[in-house]
């Protein structure tokens, strides 16, 4: 499914302190909201490529639905998670239907996405080996290292980057290549999901 499994390698963390942050206060701020909006711009640094991939659109991240990740460039694709399935809808293509069952390990991926979106840490913790470096006033930068065996097929580690908001996420492919996405136009409101938004998650 192309890229799909480091779209979802997108890890989002929001800061509650414009001074030095503490990982307790992001772990704070995670719970404090139902509902996330972002637009997103993605380079792939792949060896041997003299020219980085690029790819841009938009997320939707909901604790009632699930995350719909909608790529608008360079073609459109979207892929969208609920509890039990992915939607993965291109234009002019039928919707395609994945159970959970069936991809266990791309679900787990995604679960860790919304894990994170929640705020357990201890469960993040189950899953990863987690550094969080303070940097100037309200910057900060958090290093994950993969614990688990499946995890590890994907990537080497995943480094966010931000100040009140995610800024920067940069992952470590285990095939030595490495996707940097740049989120911004942050929102966590309004709560309602208008009706396009709403058919995102239908089948």
């Amino acid at each position: 499914m192309r890229s799909c499994g480091l779209f979802l390698l997108t890890l989002l963390f929001l800061s509650s302190n414009a001074c030095a942050v503490t990982l307790a206060e992001v772990e704070s701020g995670l719970s404090g909201f139902d509902v996330l909006r972002s637009s997103y711009r993605q380079t792939r640094h792949v060896a041997g490529l003299s020219a980085p991939l690029e790819a841009s659109g938009n997320l939707l991240m909901t604790r009632e639905n699930g995350l719909a990740w909608m790529q608008e460039k360079p073609f459109q694709v979207s892929y969208v998670f609920t509890d039990d399935s992915l939607i993965e809808n291109s234009p002019g293509v039928p919707k395609k239907l994945t159970k959970k069952a069936d991809k266990p390990q791309l679900f787990q991926v995604a679960n860790l996405f919304t894990t994170i979106f929640s705020g357990d840490k201890k469960l993040l913790k189950e899953y990863f080996e987690l550094q969080f470096i303070t940097q100037d006033n309200d910057l900060w930068k958090i290093i994950l290292v993969p614990k688990n065996s499946r995890l590890k097929k994907f990537f080497k580690s995943v480094q966010l980057q931000g100040s009140q908001l995610v800024e920067i996420v940069t992952v470590y492919e285990a095939s030595g290549n490495k996707t940097v996405i740049n989120f911004y136009n942050m929102t966590t409101g309004p709560t309602l999901l208008s009706d396009e938004e709403k058919s995102y998650f239908q089948n």
